[in-house]
């Protein structure tokens, strides 16, 4: 009776850790975060920040919070065209922002004053230096792990 006993607990909490460790099961996402501000660098607050992937039409939309900062989180692999549309700014463009799995890509969003029909479009983005995560990862493809190491060659 003890041997079934403890049985059932080991099966439990076997089943427990597989259940709450679906996050080590792998990530597929990554995200877009940053702020908008204007042209003296004060914050826009409750800004419209949407995120596009091309090809697909898959969209995220978010608003800014009240010290202008965004994220939009767990977003598919790809190259995105991030818009920022406040009242009283031209529309921010920013495209081709690359997320990776596991990465925060960042966007800062200064927008210009003017009319709403009116797009100010950023088309280069510097590299930056990961500053958001303390997690070292990398994307491996089909041939980098062909060419990996074997103790056999």
């Amino acid at each position: 009776m003890r041997t079934r006993a403890g049985a059932g607990v080991c099966v439990l909490a076997c089943l427990g850790v597989l259940l709450f460790s679906s996050a080590a099961w792998g990530q597929t996402t990554g995200s877009i975060r940053g702020t908008v501000k204007d042209p003296s660098g004060a914050v826009v607050p409750a800004a419209q920040v949407t995120a596009t992937l091309p090809g697909t039409d898959t969209t995220r939309s978010v608003s800014a919070d009240k010290d202008g900062a965004f994220e939009i989180v767990e977003l598919p692999v790809g190259h995105y065209q991030v818009t920022v549309d406040a009242s009283g700014f031209k529309k921010f463009v920013e495209k081709d922002v690359a997320v990776d799995i596991g990465h925060v890509a960042l966007v800062s969003a200064t927008l210009q004053v003017g009319g709403a029909t009116e797009t100010v479009t950023v088309e280069a983005n510097a590299v930056q230096v990961e500053t958001t995560s303390t997690q070292i990862g990398a994307v491996m493809n089909d041939q980098s792990i062909r060419e990996l190491p074997l103790s056999t060659r």
